[in-house]
């Protein structure tokens, strides 16, 4: 059986109950006291004085009982693992593997490096049950700074406990605000906006005021690799650009703002003519995962390099954008 968080291998101790079983019910047969019960080494590992959890037992500490005279502890029960696709996790345990599929098995490749204690994970679906685990299609954060830790693999798949019911994964919670503006006052954010959004809003229709830009430049929002996505107005690359901002900040060339994805049934020749770099005060209607996300797909077009990412991520990056879906020129314009 192989250790999902560390990837390791290991036997248990199997019999070993059945006969311990036996020999009380002879002793009590034969009218003798009680036996005292040998101990079983946990697998369980201990909690350190540093409030991390241990690494995990080694083969060899799992090789055979050992004989003790208090009987084995019981095995606390524990409270399963859920939790909700689009919404945030932490890792709890060290060194947990990420595979590409939902199993152990030759055809589910471990990923590299293994992620360590702390990590935030976005996630992508689950819980589908496998080799004796419940896993998560996870996306896993980076480190502001990678002196710290490395990049984290791509997207896989992640045993959310162990087999003892020890969890490797938790729920970690996001701050949310009233629109996708809110983020745009911090200067650093440890998770990506589009993803912070989503997991806040859902599908959920957004209306709010706020400030369009234009710019002439191209802006891709997600053509890394020798493929394309489509539908193209969703995941590729447009020009003109937009962005919004916050209307009740100084909107200038060094506002902050949130780049965005004008669905192609807005009329922009409604609105009063703008500039490049020149600010509108306009009120928006508009949402992540718009329902248009869900048919992306990558199409490979030659050429060197890696092959498409998963189709669940590249629907992913899709609905993570922030798609304005009406726009009109506030009244005070």
């Amino acid at each position: 059986m192989e250790d999902q968080r560390t990837g390791r291998l290991f036997r248990r101790p199997e019999g070993l109950a059945l006969l311990v079983l036996v020999a009380a019910l002879t002793a009590a047969c034969l009218g003798a006291g009680p036996p005292e019960l040998p101990a079983l080494a946990s697998a369980a590992p201990s909690p350190s004085s540093s409030g991390n959890a241990a690494p995990r037992p080694s083969a060899s500490r799992l090789g055979s009982p050992v004989a003790s005279t208090r009987p084995p502890p019981a095995i606390p029960s524990a409270q399963p693992v859920l939790l909700r696709p689009d919404t945030f996790a932490s890792v709890v345990t060290d060194d947990l593997r990420v595979r590409t599929e939902p199993f152990v098995g030759e055809t589910s490749r471990k990923l590299e490096p293994l992620l360590w204690n702390g990590v935030d994970l976005f996630v992508i679906a689950g819980p589908v049950a496998g080799s004796g685990y419940d896993w998560y299609l996870v996306e896993p954060m980076g480190e502001v700074d990678l002196q710290i830790n490395p990049d984290p693999p791509p997207p896989g798949w992640v045993a959310a406990a162990s087999h003892d019911g020890e969890p490797w994964l938790a729920p970690s919670g996001v701050e949310c605000f009233e629109t996708p503006l809110g983020w745009l006052a911090f200067e650093l954010v440890d998770r990506p906006n589009g993803l912070t959004g989503l997991s806040c809003f859902g599908d959920r229709k957004l209306h709010f005021t706020a400030g369009l830009s234009v710019e002439s430049a191209e802006r891709c929002t997600y053509t890394t690799g020798p493929w394309s996505i489509e539908p193209a107005w969703l995941a590729s690359c447009q020009k003109p650009s937009y962005s919004l901002a916050d209307s009740d900040a100084d909107l200038t060339d060094d506002a902050h703002a949130l780049a965005v994805t004008i669905a192609p049934s807005v009329d922009l020749r409604a609105l009063p003519h703008l500039e490049a770099n020149q600010w509108l005060v306009v009120d928006v209607v508009g949402q992540y995962a718009h329902p248009a996300a869900e048919s992306c797909r990558a199409t490979p077009t030659g050429g060197d390099g890696e092959g498409p990412p998963r189709p669940e991520v590249v629907v992913l990056r899709c609905r993570e954008q922030f798609v304005v879906t009406s726009l009109t020129a506030h009244a005070d314009t």
